[in-house]
């Protein structure tokens, strides 16, 4: 089955684009988790254990390849996968709301676990929800749904950024961040339910499931074959470890300069 145009699929993945964008910019890896860390005594290495948590957990998406490439359908699959990936986020919400504030340590080992539980399976949810793109988007929708959901989910993260930041003044760090935290996990959640309401109709080209050995083992012609691809894995692996690096910006700014 090649791509068709519906504008509910493509109306759906926009809708989950933004609100992705609305909720990790509440929930914000690169300003206010390192600073609730911080103030719970976490290291400057522990910090940047959380960007680099996400990044690291990316690659467990090449566990899910060889098994969606087999399914004639991905959407109901892409859902539950999507759904136990956010699940963690609202967990963590709860966590720094209702967790042992008396014992920073602890709160920060289970935001931690959980933060770790969420990337691992974002590995898993990014891999489906690609697949269900390339199956269901025509070429000039998936550039439509880059362009205009990278822009539309920037300018709202931006506006939820300084609300988040009013939040943690009006009711304090924890109850503050807390509940944005939260709201964005049970957001994310709601979000990929859109989907339950798009058309799938069975992929025409699966292939015969292999082993994750195999599949790894028949990536080495195309590596070799293909330039492209390898300055692709490239520029990914470069992009990945640069964004380990945005955390402590933050750590930085509140050391030097006495940033709140």
């Amino acid at each position: 089955m090649s791509p068709s145009r519906d504008r509910r699929t493509l109306a759906a993945f926009l809708t989950d684009f933004i609100n992705y964008g609305v909720a990790m910019s509440a929930v914000s890896m690169v300003t206010y988790l390192p600073l609730y860390l911080k103030t719970n005594g976490a290291s400057d290495l522990v910090i940047g254990l959380v960007p680099a948590a996400f990044a690291a957990g990316r690659m467990s998406g090449v566990l899910a390849a060889p098994r969606l490439e087999a399914k004639p359908l991905v959407r109901r699959w892409m859902v539950a996968v999507m759904l136990l990936e956010r699940l963690p986020l609202a967990l963590c919400g709860l966590w720094i709301l209702l967790g042992p504030a008396e014992r920073p340590g602890l709160m920060v080992a289970g935001i931690l676990c959980l933060w770790v539980t969420y990337t691992i399976i974002n590995g898993w949810a990014t891999t489906s929800w690609g697949t269900f793109v390339s199956r269901s988007l025509t070429r000039p929708e998936r550039g439509t749904l880059s362009g205009v959901g990278f822009t539309l989910s920037s300018l709202t993260g931006l506006a939820v950024v300084p609300l988040v930041g009013w939040a943690i003044t009006r009711f304090g760090l924890a109850h503050g961040y807390g509940g944005a935290f939260l709201v964005a996990g049970l957001l994310l959640m709601a979000s990929c339910l859109v989907f339950l309401r798009v058309r799938e109709e069975p992929y025409a080209h699966v292939k015969q499931r292999v082993s994750l050995a195999g599949y790894l083992k028949q990536m080495l012609p195309v590596l070799r074959a293909d330039g492209r691809f390898r300055w692709f894995l490239a520029v990914m692996a470069l992009w990945l470890m640069g964004s380990t690096g945005a955390a402590y910006f933050t750590v930085f700014a509140m050391a030097r300069f006495g940033a709140d």
